[in-house]
């Protein structure tokens, strides 16, 4: 979800979908962030604040039947755009990013 920003959150813009870059991955934090959970919709936030929308159940199950296919989809366009999933490291000498 969070390389996938644009994939039918409900209720998001649909503005220009943005790569997730300069991160890994964090841990799930809830389930739903202090909003009622409801029977067929899913919020899900990670630990760092990320939110990546409601999502209904029939997204997450494809999400996660086509996850390899997105992952390698993903890890390809970092390359291709010169990105990498770690976040950049100061140098010690200048405090320059490296």
């Amino acid at each position: 979800m969070r390389v996938s920003a644009r994939d039918e959150p409900i209720g998001r813009s649909s503005g220009p979908w943005t790569r997730s870059a300069g991160a890994r991955l964090g841990q799930v934090a809830g389930r739903h962030s202090g909003h009622p959970p409801h029977r067929q919709l899913r919020r899900i936030v990670f630990d760092d604040g990320h939110d990546t929308g409601i999502y209904s159940w029939d997204t997450l199950y494809r999400l996660g039947r086509e996850q390899s296919q997105r992952w390698a989809d993903y890890l390809q366009a970092l390359r291709e755009a010169g990105q990498s999933r770690d976040a950049p490291i100061a140098s010690s000498d200048t405090g320059e990013q490296a």
